[in-house]
């Protein structure tokens, strides 16, 4: 199972200091505000935000005692970008700079369109947008067959959120 590290983030998994080089901008005012993000990270409303938000729809949404798995959505981009970066462990084919953690954020959350399992943000049960991290049923490169897998932002590490994550 993965556990990288990371180092963006604050206490409740809104990110505090913003990767720059993939255009990711720091947020306008205090911590938990909303930030500007790069434009491919940004949803855009029409036929195709509808479409997907419907797949969404159709894909499980567990909990837990203290968290929800729910289906990713691009503005969970910047934490898993977060992880990514500072995983020195190499977890899903790193390191990682911003443009190929991303990739690799859009590639995992698409494999519920080929596999039928697939990413699952984690975040706390009573604030979906408090992103605790991923959980993640993959297939990588190698693999003989699917593997549970995980990666928590620092300070959700050490309470037993992954092993409550991955048992749901």
């Amino acid at each position: 199972p993965a556990g990288a590290a990371a180092g963006r983030a604050g206490r409740t998994g809104r990110l505090s200091a913003w990767p720059t080089d993939a255009g990711l901008a720091p947020p306008a005012a205090e911590r938990g505000a909303r930030m500007s993000l790069a434009p491919h990270i940004v949803p855009l409303p029409g036929p195709a935000a509808d479409f997907a938000a419907g797949l969404r729809g159709n894909l499980p949404v567990l909990h837990t005692e203290r968290c929800i798995l729910r289906p990713p959505v691009l503005e969970d981009a910047p934490h898993w970008i977060a992880i990514l970066v500072a995983d020195e462990e190499g977890h899903l084919g790193g390191p990682h700079d911003e443009a190929g953690a991303f990739t690799e954020f859009a590639a995992t959350a698409g494999l519920w369109l080929l596999r039928g399992h697939g990413l699952w943000t984690v975040a706390e049960r009573d604030d979906p947008d408090a992103v605790l991290g991923f959980v993640l049923i993959g297939f990588e490169p190698g693999d003989r067959e699917p593997e549970l897998g995980w990666l928590f932002l620092p300070e959700a590490r050490g309470r037993g959120l992954a092993a409550e994550a991955a048992a749901a």
